[in-house]
């Protein structure tokens, strides 16, 4: 068996941009925490609905 690459891993920054990118110029720090406050209650509330990139 061969390894195997991810293929966007492989391809950001050559043929792909990131999946998200930030514009906070302030606040970064508070910005930061509800991304993730938000990102764990969607993980919780919905993980039964099959989120791919939560």
């Amino acid at each position: 068996m061969g390894q195997k690459v991810h293929p966007v891993g492989f391809q950001v920054g050559f043929t792909k941009p990131w999946l998200s990118t930030w514009y906070a110029d302030k606040d970064y720090g508070r910005l930061v925490l509800e991304d993730i406050r938000i990102r764990e209650f969607i993980k919780k509330h919905y993980a039964p609905a099959g989120c791919p990139r939560c």
